[in-house]
């Protein structure tokens, strides 16, 4: 450095310290500089999630996966089914012999004994003799009942194919 007589005179300990200093700020704004340069560009998150939903949302639509379907319920296996429709014709033979011994008569319809159900047929055979009908898949089930003086009849129930009337 020069004097103000003209003379170089050393440098002290002051300006080399700043002038260090201002060196390595120089050098550290390029670093960020060029890392600010070279980082790559951050894609849309926003954006690339609303499209996957959308994707999401578009396929369960078109094509719902089975885990996402409702199931049906299972029906009940054909044995129990018949088991239950042919308790309700015993039940209902039941129900009218207990009529016919208080009244002395069978019923003109199966509505006289209460609520009548609407998969049972019945038909008076005349005196003391009735028929239940009840259809059951391609066959009917038909319980003949003969009420006799004293005791319980037998039901004995007798499927056989066809159509019930």
């Amino acid at each position: 450095m020069k004097s103000s007589k003209g003379r170089t005179t050393d440098p002290g300990p002051e300006d080399l310290g700043s002038a260090l200093n201002s060196v390595l700020q120089d050098d550290q704004a390029r670093a960020r500089a060029a890392a600010v340069e070279r980082r790559p560009r951050s894609p849309n998150v926003r954006g690339t999630a609303l499209v996957a939903l959308g994707l999401v949302a578009a396929w369960l639509l078109i094509a719902p996966p089975a885990w996402l379907q409702p199931v049906e319920p299972d029906l009940p296996p054909p044995a129990l089914t018949v088991r239950t429709s042919a308790s309700t014709m015993v039940t209902q033979a039941i129900a009218m012999v207990a009529f016919y011994r208080e009244r002395g008569r069978l019923p003109g319809t199966l509505g006289e004994l209460g609520p009548e159900p609407s998969d049972i047929r019945y038909q008076a055979n005349g005196g003391a003799s009735f028929e239940l009908r009840m259809a059951f898949g391609d066959s009917i089930m038909a319980l003949p009942v003969v009420v006799p003086p004293t005791g319980q009849p037998d039901y004995t129930i007798d499927v056989r194919p066809g159509v019930a009337p």
